[in-house]
């Protein structure tokens, strides 16, 4: 059931887990996808045995008016700024799948260099532009790698 709710805004977000910690990216401009993004994660949160306690701040009890409530959870970390969600990646060194589609990210990538655990990058069907991902090739785990439906600049695709 959980899975079917988060389906429902994978459009709106998408969701990373790393370490503990639950990424949540995308547009926070919708005071009703944020209650439904609360919802998600704490239907999310029924489902899991937490021993520690590391999810006591996660409470539904804030404010409906608090739209960004969900924010405030231990391991959750939101940003609206689309530059910043890639970015802040960079410092998930073990991380090993990051799948960004379809989430009208535009501009150029960040540098992702640093992940050297990754094994799928997913892109596609974003407003990506600029020169093609030149640092990609310093990812001795990548397998897998989809940018399809974005807007790079042509050019030869670097050998690795």
């Amino acid at each position: 059931k959980v899975i079917e709710e988060m389906e429902l805004i994978r459009n709106e977000a998408t969701w990373m887990v790393n370490k503990g910690k639950l990424l949540l990216m995308g547009n926070y401009s919708i005071h009703a996808a944020a209650t439904v993004k609360k919802q998600a994660l704490m239907k999310f949160k029924k489902q899991l045995v937490d021993p520690l306690n590391y999810l006591e701040s996660w409470k539904d009890s804030y404010s409906d008016s608090d739209s960004d409530s969900h924010c405030r959870f231990y391991g959750v970390l939101c940003d609206k700024k689309i530059g910043s969600r890639l970015s802040r990646a960079e410092k998930l060194h073990k991380f090993q799948n990051l799948n960004v589609s379809n989430n009208d990210m535009n501009g150029t990538v960040p540098d992702l260099s640093s992940l050297k655990k990754l094994v799928a990058h997913d892109l596609c069907d974003n407003e990506y532009s600029g020169p093609f991902l030149e640092w990609v090739g310093s990812l001795p785990e990548l397998t897998w790698l989809s940018l399809g439906g974005n807007s790079f600049d042509e050019g030869e695709i670097p050998e690795y």
